[in-house]
């Protein structure tokens, strides 16, 4: 927390640091943002000003010998009606805050944090220029913490978002360094999770390079993690395609990952894998029922794992002997427990003890054998 972090004296810098961490703006060691947060700039002007806000509130303590630092105040206490805005005699409408210049080095005119707030996001959009200038340089810490700070922009601000794009889709196919390329990744990621209309573009751009590009697959992931379940009937194609081991194993995470969110992600993941089962590749067959059952097995959620429980059920009646063989087994390593309080699994194992292929057979003998 900001307040414990900044109960002993602190020099500017790691303040400004700590409250842009503490904001949301970045979320990366001090040495890897130390190039932003010491640089002239609207964002550290902006976080100078909500600092000395702070100050001036008394929130904060502050002196300037030796040298400039910050503390948190112990004696500080929370009254709201000392920190509330005064009503205007006069109500005026809103006036948005376009002028970075206008935000002063000793502080905005501001009369509580949020606008303060609202300063450092303005602030963070109309810095994208230096950001992106920043994302060429050859030290690539440099480079990574330039790809931290455009992330706050690119979250809060379409039109930055927008500018930014072309620049952040070359650079993560062209950066040689991993970390730098794992940040674009995340800025692209927050750009489709944000703004609707640019989601189609970005989503479509981060599979391509999926495809393309096997060795970007690790930015690529860390990407569509920020997008929801949306973008699980995009990923699905990918693993019928010979995009290698890389892509495929990003693919199979992803969709891990956005089943283990909720319990209602979990079922639009569930729903996309029980269309593949009746589908034309053994290969995409085969994983879309392993992918259901370790679903089922690890999710918390009794609906989710009832739901893929009638997955592998389903696949019993299926004319496809692998999609058969392939569900006996899956039942037998993750639902046994489930397997005694299903009438109608005991009469479909009793059939398929009997039926003339010899693994299908055995299979269900000794599934059978466990609920008898």
């Amino acid at each position: 927390m900001f307040k414990t972090i900044l109960r002993e004296w602190t020099d500017v810098n790691a303040a400004r640091y700590e409250l842009a961490r503490a904001l949301g703006i970045i979320d990366v060691s001090y040495t890897l943002a130390e190039p932003v947060i010491t640089a002239e700039s609207d964002l550290t002007t902006a976080l100078q000003a909500m600092l000395d806000w702070m100050a001036a509130a008394e929130i904060l303590q502050v002196r300037t010998e030796p040298a400039a630092e910050y503390r948190w105040n112990p004696d500080f206490e929370w009254h709201p009606e000392e920190l509330a805005v005064p009503a205007l005699e006069e109500p005026q409408p809103p006036q948005p805050l376009t002028e970075p210049a206008a935000i002063g080095p000793t502080g905005p005119q501001a009369d509580d944090v949020a606008l303060a707030t609202a300063a450092a996001t303005t602030a963070a959009a109309a810095s994208v220029p230096v950001l992106l200038e920043r994302l060429e340089e050859t030290d690539p810490r440099a480079r990574r913490a330039a790809a931290t700070a455009l992330q706050i922009a690119a979250a809060s601000d379409r039109e930055a978002a927008a500018d930014m794009l072309p620049t952040l889709i070359d650079d993560l196919l062209s950066d040689p360094d991993r970390e730098t390329r794992q940040g674009i990744g995340k800025t692209l990621g927050r750009i489709a999770a944000e703004h609707p209309d640019l989601a189609d573009q970005v989503t479509d751009t981060l599979l391509e390079t999926l495809r393309s590009e096997p060795t970007r697959a690790d930015a690529v992931e860390v990407a569509l993690q920020e997008l929801g379940p949306e973008v699980v009937p995009h990923l699905l194609p990918i693993l019928e395609e010979n995009v290698g081991l890389e892509a495929s194993g990003t693919v199979l995470g992803l969709l891990a990952q956005k089943a283990q969110s909720n319990p209602e992600a979990a079922q639009i993941v569930l729903d996309a894998l029980s269309d593949q089962i009746s589908g034309d590749s053994p290969r995409l067959r085969r994983t879309a029922l392993e992918l259901a059952a370790q679903i089922g097995d690890q999710h918390a959620d009794d609906t989710v794992k009832q739901r893929a429980f009638a997955i592998l059920t389903q696949a019993l009646e299926s004319d496809n002997l692998d999609v058969k063989q392939t569900a006996l087994q899956l039942m037998g390593t993750y639902f046994t427990d489930r397997l005694a309080d299903s009438p109608r699994i005991k009469q479909m194992l009793t059939v398929l003890s009997k039926a003339p292929m010899g693994r299908i057979r055995t299979r269900a003998a000794d599934l059978l054998a466990l609920i008898e």
